[in-house]
Formats: C-alpha cells, structure tokens, sequence
C-alpha cells in the first residue's frame, strides 16, 4: 500500500512537471535590446526567435522604444514581419509604434497556425539606422 501511494505521487510530479515545461516552452520575450538596420533592411529572424503552442492565428509584437543611433532624429515607427524562423516569410508588414501600450496582433498566413516557431524580423522607416526595445510573443 505504501509503495502504490509513492508510486502514485511520483507520477503526479512527473505529470506537474511536464505541465511546467510544456508551458515555458512558449514564454515571451519582453524589452530586447535590437538594432535597426539603414535602408528598410529587415533584421535577420534568427536573432528574434519564439516558440509557439501552434494554437494560435496570430501573434503579437510591441516596440517599447525606439531612437536613432546618431543625431536628433525622433523616431516613432519600426515595422515588422513573422517568418517560420528559417527565413519564409508567413505574415504581412505590421508597424509598431512606440506610444501604443498595447501588443499588436500580427496574423499568420493560411497554414501556418501550426508552426512550432517564428522569427521576428524588424525594419526602420526611413534610411536611417536606430536602436529600438521591442517584445514579441510566438504564442
């Protein structure tokens, strides 16, 4: 009898366990540090990866802050783009806006709700290059 009960709360814990990482396998990713490459260059997805549940149609991206990395321009916009995360691009361009203080829902191409991980890539707008802070989550 006393070794069904260990048994029993041993396999709790397995299962409790497999719930925890199951779970912060599709956590977000909040107040990163990126550069933002001159001349409408796309920042390389590899960089800004996520994993997803797959349960999902969309996904959602903020910009926190974003400024120049020389002069006095004053920057309000980056843009923003889903791929699989090997460079297949699978959502439109979204901008981001640094005043906005909520997530921005980014929709998934048909077919694509069910992919395991995405790639935020991130472009400026205009040809200049800046430093932003940005959060994103793969859901």
């Amino acid at each position: 009898m006393k070794k069904s009960i260990q048994r029993f709360i041993i396999s709790i814990l397995g299962v409790v366990f497999m719930l925890i990482m199951g779970t912060s396998a599709t956590a977000q990713v909040y107040g990163k540090n990126i550069t933002i490459l001159p001349n409408f260059e796309w920042s390389a997805d590899y960089d800004n990866i996520d994993a997803r549940s797959g349960d999902y149609f969309s996904v959602y991206a903020r910009c926190l802050g974003v400024w120049p990395t020389s002069g006095n321009a004053v920057f309000k916009k980056i843009r923003c783009q889903v791929t699989n995360g090997y460079d297949k691009v699978i959502s439109g361009v979204v901008e981001l806006n640094k005043n906005n203080a909520n997530w921005t829902t980014i929709p998934l191409e048909e077919g694509f709700a069910g992919t395991g991980m995405v790639g935020f890539e991130f472009s400026g707008h205009s040809n200049k290059d800046a430093y932003a802070i940005v959060s994103y989550d793969g859901r």
